[in-house]
């Protein structure tokens, strides 16, 4: 089967919901035609019947007669989801580097797609401010910046750009615990509490640190994970610094 009858064939939005809502759950067309809203009978059975034929859903042998994604289905769908929230926030994404985030989690970012994307400086220190009072006493930090906002959690994690350490006198140490990872270029902000909140803010076209004017606001378990796990990658990735407590940032 060429290439060009698939795209040509999942082309069409009605199709891609179909995709997108049999890979969530099998379902019958009476389900599918309540889920996708303001369309006829006929006509949602003339796109099953494209997709079929492109061998991307079958219907169950077993009673009910449910429609459900061929294996083949599954991966072209796996494949499309990213891009599905990619073409949803192009606006932004014509003008924000992905490259920063590895291949591994380019998948991923379809977690993302119940999450707020905001602009304006002030609007976003708004919930930066909002994030950092709320936790109860963990946040992550990913960043290139320091904070303007006091931390009083119990744990604060961070990975910082070494230029960063120099912050270090600043903080306060008796009451929060610091551990610190460091990278050569931190591009990617990733800020999450322990609450479920966390935000995210990619590079723009024409920079090599993140762009604090517009960002995702994550406030959903799915996002939140995602986050999580890119935090995660980041921080094995990074150099630990080991620092002396009662002489803040300063190397063992």
């Amino acid at each position: 089967m060429k290439y060009s009858n698939i795209l040509s064939g999942i082309s069409n939005p009605i199709r891609i919901k179909i995709l997108l809502l049999l890979y969530e759950n099998k379902s019958t067309i009476t389900d599918l035609k309540n889920n996708i809203g303001d369309i006829s009978h006929s006509e949602i059975s003339r796109h099953i019947g494209r997709l079929a034929k492109l061998n991307l859903i079958t219907k169950e042998s077993i009673p009910g007669r449910n429609y459900e994604l061929t294996y083949f289905g599954q991966i072209i769908v796996k494949l499309y989801k990213p891009l599905d929230f990619i073409f949803q926030n192009s606006e932004y994404f014509e003008n924000h580097q992905i490259e920063n985030i590895p291949e591994a989690f380019l998948q991923g970012l379809y977690n993302l797609k119940d999450s707020e994307l905001i602009s304006g400086t002030g609007n976003l220190m708004i919930k930066v401010k909002s994030f950092i009072e709320l936790a109860n006493k963990e946040i992550w930090i990913m960043t290139n910046d320091p904070f303007p906002y006091d931390i009083t959690v119990k744990n604060v994690y961070l990975i910082i750009p070494p230029h960063m350490l120099k912050y270090g006198r600043e903080v306060n140490h008796k009451t929060t615990n610091y551990e610190v990872h460091t990278l050569p270029e931190v591009k990617v902000c990733i800020l999450l509490s322990d609450i479920g909140q966390g935000l995210f803010f990619l590079p723009s076209l024409n920079s090599s640190t993140p762009d604090f004017n517009i960002g995702f606001v994550v406030s959903d378990t799915q996002g939140y994970d995602y986050l999580r796990s890119l935090f995660d990658h980041f921080w094995q990735v990074s150099k630990e610094f080991k620092f002396d407590k009662t002489k803040f940032f300063r190397n063992d």
